[in-house]
């Protein structure tokens, strides 16, 4: 069940906690719950639908798990929400020391190793917590980065407290690195075009609204659609690829990273190789990933 939040607003605590280090600062995340963010605020419309309502049916029909189950894996996700609000605040006072206790340094470690053997990637990934840090980590290692997204505005009614951080986020990477919305149009030639100028580009294929127009695959027994643009762009840059997912089980706990072996043009990108390894990271983590959503827009 969703826990009693005991402030008001989690925008005055998480600059007051973010002088902790971080496990400290994790641990009263743990504690307090989804600060000032309680299950009722979180009915705001994602799209045309509320949002918490949503994920826990979701969560219930692909894991096929009982209410209370769902629930919890929900209210996870708003904790890892809350938890970005408070990881926005040191991102923004430049405090780029944490980011090896936010994230997992070998993984990081071994996606440099690997831009660094092979020249710009494109990074496929989904909206797993939190992708902002594999974007972060690597620029703060000098690497050029680009993410392409959807707007998180644009999915946005009646001021949706859930997307409030992600927007925060997105904003604070556009000071430091392109940021494409694949809802603006032309980002196709825009993302191959950064690949070809030396980006790093990251890309996130769980998006609703193409189905009919994009390609399926096979998720938790059902069938989906994804966009397929990251195929075109693949093949229009000939960079290599791979697949990248961050998660984490726990509120304390740094973001791991899922990584999977290079793969060199022109062998093919596989998205249903893609889907699988997503699948099996949220089952991982299943609180970590923002799909339970979106799932009924992919359909």
């Amino acid at each position: 069940m969703y826990k009693p939040c005991l402030f008001a607003n989690y925008r005055i605590l998480t600059p007051l906690i973010s002088h902790l280090q971080p496990r400290q600062a994790y641990a009263v995340l743990r504690t307090t719950g989804t600060i000032g963010k309680p299950l009722e605020r979180h009915t705001s419309y994602l799209f045309d639908y509320p949002a918490a309502p949503t994920g826990i049916d979701a969560a219930m029909r692909y894991l096929k798990i009982e209410r209370p189950q769902a629930e919890a894996v929900i209210n996870n996700f708003f904790l890892l929400e809350t938890r970005l609000e408070l990881e926005n605040t040191w991102l923004s006072r430049k405090r780029g020391q944490f980011i090896h206790q936010i994230i997992d340094p070998g993984a990081i470690g071994q996606i440099s190793r690997m831009i660094q053997g092979n020249g710009p990637m494109l990074l496929l990934s989904g909206h797993t917590t939190y992708y902002f840090m594999i974007l972060w980590a690597l620029h703060l290692l000098g690497h050029k980065m680009a993410f392409m997204m959807v707007d998180p505005r644009s999915s946005v009614r009646d001021n949706a407290i859930m997307q409030d951080s992600v927007i925060r986020s997105a904003d604070a990477l556009a000071a430091v690195m392109p940021v494409l919305f694949a809802n603006e149009g032309g980002t196709i030639s825009k993302t191959v075009e950064l690949l070809k100028n030396g980006y790093t580009v990251l890309m996130l294929a769980d998006i609703p609204g193409y189905q009919k127009r994009g390609k399926r695959v096979r998720m938790f027994q059902e069938d989906f659609w994804v966009p397929s643009g990251v195929l075109r762009i693949r093949e229009e840059a000939a960079a290599p690829a791979a697949f990248v997912f961050s998660y984490t089980a726990e509120i304390d706990q740094p973001y791991q990273v899922a990584v999977s072996s290079v793969i060199y043009h022109p062998d093919p990108v596989d998205l249903q190789q893609w889907a699988s390894e997503l699948e099996s990271t949220v089952r991982k983590a299943p609180g970590s990933w923002f799909g339970w959503f979106i799932l009924k827009d992919m359909i």
